[in-house]
């Protein structure tokens, strides 16, 4: 629910800033001409403003419930064009259907009919829904780019955040599908793709739930990642392993039916501090240094050799027993990885007994 206020305050905040934009460029216009304007009606910044504040209001309010009804009820997997377009005739609907009750309000207040309330259509309604619409491609655009590489690496990079280096505190977990070359052989190339893609489908529609980011896709692997506040909280940082488990389990028949598997996946996750800096020049990107990832990664290789699903560091376990009774941990042991010479100690983790915490899908 917060999330959804800080959306909707965000878009309000961002289209009262348009109008008021607009009315600083359609002002100066409407009081050199305000002799072909009807009599009586006044023009001034102060009134201008005040009209685009509150439309503003009013239109970041409608355009945030059009936005949230696109990204509830249309989950399909479509090219990145479409998407786009679809977002765009929505958002641009929106906009109809307000400006629609606008004017027909105007009518109804005004008591006057439509030929005296021409000029006034083509002045102030004309070129602002005109405006309106661009706002919503701009807008449309924009929000299906930072789903595409995410919302904090879109800011990050506009404000230019990481370019110079930072260090910070995070928590990785490397995602990786189990005995995915068998299964790569038995399908081909192409059905294992679309494997792939299914799996990675359903683990990206409960990301924002569990406040994940995702860091990258390296073949049948995934990397996510969390700040140790949202990795913390609610356990979320294995709380997603559980429940994308539990999406795969209920949609067994659908890919038994489809590939003839049921595909199992293990996780490692480690924390500590990383270096996060901007990479690239042509391609940008958000990249993370140091040993931490390393040894994430060591730790899912060794989810085979301990027969377990999902393997933690101690740093992580240390999180999770703070932050409530939602994930049951088993001490594995202080083992040394492949490629390191300190011994690291492991843990296994299950749900507990508080499944709004981590989910409530074994492992």
């Amino acid at each position: 629910m917060l999330k959804v206020f800080k959306r909707v305050a965000l878009f309000v905040i961002i289209w009262v800033i348009a109008y008021n934009f607009y009315s600083l460029i359609v002002t100066p216009v409407q009081m050199e001409y305000s002799s072909f304007l009807p009599s009586g009606m006044e023009v001034s910044f102060s009134l201008n403003a005040l009209i685009g504040t509150f439309a503003g209001i009013f239109m970041g309010i409608v355009f945030s419930l059009f936005d949230l009804l696109t990204s509830r009820f249309y989950h399909k997997k479509s090219s990145f064009g479409l998407e786009v377009l679809i977002r765009i005739m929505v958002y641009c609907f929106s906009i109809l259907i307000v400006f629609v009750m606008g004017f027909v309000s105007y009518l109804l207040i005004s008591q006057k009919g439509p030929e005296t309330s021409f000029s006034v259509l083509v002045i102030r309604y004309f070129s602002l829904f005109s405006f309106s619409i661009l706002m919503c491609i701009l807008l449309g655009f924009i929000i299906q780019i930072s789903r595409h590489i995410g919302e904090n690496n879109l800011l990050s990079l506009f404000i230019g955040k990481y370019y110079k280096p930072r260090e910070e505190e995070r928590i990785f977990m490397f995602l990786d599908m189990r005995s995915s070359t068998t299964i790569a052989e038995k399908l081909g190339h192409n059905l294992f793709s679309e494997l792939i893609q299914d799996c990675f489908f359903d683990l990206n529609s409960i990301i924002n739930k569990y406040k994940a980011e995702i860091y990258k896709y390296v073949g049948d692997e995934v990397i996510l990642v969390w700040d140790i506040k949202n990795g913390k909280h609610r356990n979320n940082c294995v709380g997603i392993f559980m429940e994308f488990m539990k999406i795969i389990d209920e949609k067994k028949e659908y890919y038994r039916k489809k590939y003839g598997v049921l595909p199992q996946f293990k996780a490692g996750l480690n924390s500590g501090p990383v270096t996060v800096i901007e990479v690239g020049s042509v391609k940008r990107e958000i990249a993370f240094y140091g040993d931490v990832l390393n040894t994430a990664a060591r730790i899912q290789s060794v989810c085979n050799e301990y027969g377990n699903d999902i393997l933690i560091s101690e740093t992580v376990a240390d999180m999770l027993k703070s932050g409530g009774d939602g994930v049951k941990l088993e001490f594995i042991g202080a083992i040394t990885l492949r490629g390191k010479d300190k011994e690291i100690k492991i843990y296994s983790a299950a749900p507990g007994h508080d499944p709004d915490s981590a989910g409530s899908a074994g492992i």
